[in-house]
């Protein structure tokens, strides 16, 4: 119970051990890591996020609160379905996009047809990777299929809030 005393947050983990468990973080250092991560990102009034992922999922949460910390909207879509999600991005204006990795290799394999006249569209200022690593060969694909849209490669741990590297 102490270690309850100045919870924020309690993020639920599989981590390296399969075991799922409770990662408590303080309010202190919940509060710090989304100031940290708003330094590397710039949240703001203008933001308007896309939010696919899960709310409960750690990376989920901080683009969440940090999107509507600063004032920005935030887009959320119940699932991840690459199509209907391209003509979103292509039909709103859309500041930033989380996704997973798993998501934007969905992205590469729609038909070209297709998808060609949606990302001719896109004013996608960023895309927001993490939850698995991206890699520089998938890396290399999406600033092809939208190279006018910036791309932050984002790593951590569930146990620090997740971003700790960019």
């Amino acid at each position: 119970r102490v270690m309850l005393a100045d919870a924020a947050i309690i993020v639920f983990t599989s981590g390296s051990t399969g075991r799922s468990k409770g990662v408590v973080l303080s309010h202190k250092a919940f509060a710090r890591k989304l100031e940290a991560i708003d330094s590397k990102l710039g949240f703001s009034t203008e933001t308007r996020a896309l939010l696919v992922l899960q709310i409960s999922f750690v990376f989920g949460i901080w683009v969440t609160l940090l999107s509507l910390l600063k004032g920005g909207r935030l887009l959320l879509q119940p699932r991840f379905d690459a199509l209907p999600v391209l003509e979103m991005l292509a039909k709103q204006h859309i500041t930033d996009a989380a996704f997973v990795p798993t998501m934007l290799r969905r992205f590469l394999s729609l038909d070209r047809a297709i998808s060609e006249p949606l990302t001719a569209c896109i004013k996608l200022d960023r895309i927001l990777s993490g939850g698995e690593p991206l890699g520089p060969a998938l890396s290399r694909q999406i600033r092809d299929f939208l190279p006018k849209t910036g791309l932050a490669d984002i790593y951590g741990l569930t146990e620090t809030c997740s971003s700790d590297f960019f």
